[in-house]
């Protein structure tokens, strides 16, 4: 009499790998849809009259979530399949155990939804008359805690992998590190420039960025040119996440 496959073999593993891996892509999606929704949903601005305008400063703002979202997404799900399924059963068995890839899954999750927290976290649109510094100051201190998430766990990966091995997103592990220190720097920069007096941040201990010293701030810096600064970060920090992983996000 033949004995049945065990359900704990390589392949059942790996298969049930994928639907996990499946599934959390599709959350992953859903979630950053909704930040999406939410930052132009912000866009109009309705006085108590009832009359509507387009808030400008709010439409650099939702551009900038918009360009920073898409490559984590793109990147989230290119990450997976590379690390988890491009890989044979055998490598997967022995590499990632299941703590790392729960792991891996929380971190991503968190990532989604600080996005979709710093859509919603502005005020909404049909109750507001304007939009403020510290209004985007809400927004910033999300995305700088997603920046700073990103570059705990990319810099924690990289501990266990040679950057320039043969495993393909070792390279681009290694710039979304360099790229979320200096993201964290700038955000970190921008917020103390930028937060106003009596402003009291999600986080207290983003308050230390209002300590930095006078000289290497922009006191005093006005709602509209504010929302610029961050939409030119988001626009270069995208444009050289794509640049420098092309081949990671595009496997031609």
């Amino acid at each position: 009499m033949g004995k049945s496959a065990s359900p704990a073999s390589p392949p059942a593993r790996l298969e049930s790998l994928k639907r996990s891996i499946d599934t959390l892509q599709r959350l992953y999606a859903i979630v950053l849809g909704l930040a999406f929704t939410e930052s132009l949903k912000r866009l109009v601005l309705v006085d108590p009259a009832g009359n509507t305008s387009i808030s400008w400063e709010r439409f650099h703002v939702a551009i900038g979530i918009i360009l920073l979202a898409i490559p984590y997404l793109h990147g989230m799900n290119r990450f997976l399949d590379e690390r988890f399924l491009f890989v044979s059963a055998d490598q997967q068995a022995r590499r990632h155990p299941w703590a790392y890839v729960l792991i891996v899954f929380i971190i991503f999750a968190a990532e989604s939804l600080l996005f979709a927290l710093s859509s919603v976290s502005v005020s909404d649109p049909a109750k507001a008359t304007s939009y403020t510094v510290s209004s985007i100051c809400v927004s910033i201190e999300f995305l700088l805690w997603i920046q700073a998430l990103d570059f705990i766990w990319t810099f924690v990966a990289l501990l266990h992998a040679p950057i320039f091995g043969k495993h393909k997103p070792d390279w681009t592990v290694a710039v979304w590190c360099g790229l979320s220190l200096l993201s964290c720097v700038i955000l970190f920069w921008l917020l103390g420039s930028a937060m106003p007096n009596g402003h009291k941040p999600v986080c207290p201990l983003l308050t230390l960025a209002a300590r930095l010293p006078t000289q290497w701030l922009m006191r005093g810096i006005d709602p509209h040119l504010l929302s610029r600064i961050f939409l030119a970060f988001a626009t270069c920090r995208t444009s050289f996440d794509y640049l420098l992983c092309r081949k990671f996000y595009f496997p031609l």
